[in-house]
């Protein structure tokens, strides 16, 4: 009897290490797959929106399939330059979710800080940006080549 109580003790030991260590697993992953969706207005939302936003515009709204070249013409509505409530409900942002966008289309091969690409002679710069009220924006940048503009940037801001 005295030769076994060591192994008992032992194999106690080791199954409470097992059984904690499952525990501790299931509790972070748990809470770190949970926590995209506790709140509707958290940063990881914002910056998940932003990207869903960007790449949404990049590639199925300007990517024409030609050797990566992009079309600018999309912003045009025939009118002018779309309005940020027609962009944004062409790029799936509706307005129950709460959210705004700006973007601006700028050239990426200047160093000038005011730079803007024109489409039709009107500045493709749409929304006003952030108005930094109730937390900041979150940001995201794509980065493309056109035919008339050269390597211009995309700039998006969601908020």
């Amino acid at each position: 009897m005295r030769d076994t109580q060591a192994q008992v003790s032992i194999d106690f030991l080791i199954g409470i290490l097992i059984f904690a260590g499952v525990i501790f697993f299931a509790v972070q992953f748990v809470g770190s797959s949970a926590a995209p969706f506790i709140s509707s207005q958290t940063t990881g939302e914002k910056v998940t929106k932003v990207h869903t936003v960007g790449d949404r515009l990049y590639y199925d709204k300007l990517d024409t399939d030609t050797e990566g070249k992009l079309d600018l013409s999309y912003f045009d509505n025939g009118t002018g330059i779309k309005t940020p409530e027609e962009l944004a409900a062409d790029l799936g942002l509706n307005i129950t979710d709460r959210y705004e966008m700006s973007v601006e289309v700028v050239n990426a091969t200047t160093d000038a800080t005011d730079d803007t690409v024109k489409l039709n002679g009107d500045p493709i710069d749409i929304g006003e940006g952030s108005p930094g009220i109730g937390g900041a924006g979150a940001k995201a940048k794509r980065v493309g080549y056109t035919e008339t503009n050269g390597t211009v940037a995309i700039e998006l801001e969601v908020w």
